[in-house]
Order: C-alpha cells, then structure tokens, then sequence
C-alpha cells in the first residue's frame, strides 16, 4: 500500500508505504525499484519524493479505521 499527498509543502511530495521486498524497502539501494520508479516520475515534473516506511500494521489499522 502506497500513500502520497500532493498536499505536501511546494516542490515536495510525501509518501507513505509499507516495505515490501524486492520492491521497496529502506535498506535496499535507492530503497528498491519501486521507489525509484516513482521518485523519478515526480523529479521529472520538478518535485522531490519525500518517502517514509511504516510498518503493515500500519495499513491495516488506517483501513480499518476508515471504514467505520
């Protein structure tokens, strides 16, 4: 699961996911191809990915809470 807002500070975008090896983990170079992808789709539009990892209960409790 992956959560970016554009309603980050100008120039910046914030994204929040959980790791998923071998796609996205901090301890992976460039935090893993995932990341990258998507790193370089917004540096291409001018704007800096500010991504942050929380763990998958993290998503589970948010989804749980919104649907309530």
């Amino acid at each position: 699961m992956a959560v970016i807002s554009p309603n980050s500070y100008a120039g910046k975008i914030a994204g929040v996911t959980n790791p998923h090896l071998p796609f996205n983990d901090p301890d992976l170079t460039g935090q893993g191809i995932m990341v990258e992808i998507v790193r370089a789709a917004f540096e291409s539009q001018g704007y800096e990915l500010d991504r942050q990892f929380m763990p998958r209960a993290w998503d589970i409790s948010g989804a749980k809470r919104d649907c309530n």
